[in-house]
């Protein structure tokens, strides 16, 4: 949905500067909800000056995740993974104890897309997707994220109200903060 989503509005050229004008400011983000009010996705979208290939490397590189990525505190590939699906146990930093889960990737290389969904653990029912685009020595970078930590923790849910302005809040700004860390591991700053 992303892609048609650019696509349709990348082709008016006036469209194009105004999703230009707007990415060069800085990382995008598209909030989607769901029929019922609650979030249904959130994607970050940003640019990267770097080609699509170095930028890839990074995303496949889970063990170096914690390098880069914010609050991740540890990240193990299982044992039996493959280049094209890998098992990956995650330890996210939040206050209190970690939150601990399990997230399985398919890893298309010739699409350079990464689908991630829940296995075990914590965030039931989450997806974590990330897509890149090709510009000709800088790629377009989209990280399209479910994973609801206000449902999924009892005492931050009785602290919610009734536009779910928690659950919007954390949730849409983890894809950002992603992709941005993304850029400034690939570029250097």
């Amino acid at each position: 949905m992303i892609t048609a989503l650019v696509a349709l509005t990348l082709s008016s050229p006036a469209h194009a500067e105004d999703f230009d004008s707007l990415l060069a400011r800085g990382p995008l983000v598209l909030v989607e909800s769901a029929s019922d009010g609650h979030l249904n996705q959130v994607t970050g979208i940003t640019r990267i000056n770097a080609p699509i290939d170095k930028v890839w490397a990074a995303l496949v590189n889970f063990e170096a995740y914690a390098e880069w990525m914010p609050a991740i505190a540890k990240v193990d590939v299982q044992e039996g993974s493959t280049d094209t699906v890998k098992t990956v146990d995650w330890g996210i930093q939040v206050p209190g104890p970690n939150v601990q889960f399990t997230g399985k990737y398919t890893i298309n290389e010739a699409d350079h897309t990464i689908k991630g969904v829940w296995a075990s653990g914590a965030l039931e029912g989450s997806h974590w997707d990330w897509e890149l685009k090709d510009e000709g020595g800088k790629t377009l970078v989209y990280r399209t994220t479910f994973s609801n930590v206000v449902m999924d923790n009892w005492i931050v849910r009785q602290f919610d109200d009734e536009w779910h302005s928690l659950e919007y809040g954390l949730n849409a700004a983890t894809p950002v903060l992603e992709a941005k860390a993304l850029k400034e591991r690939i570029e250097g700053k």
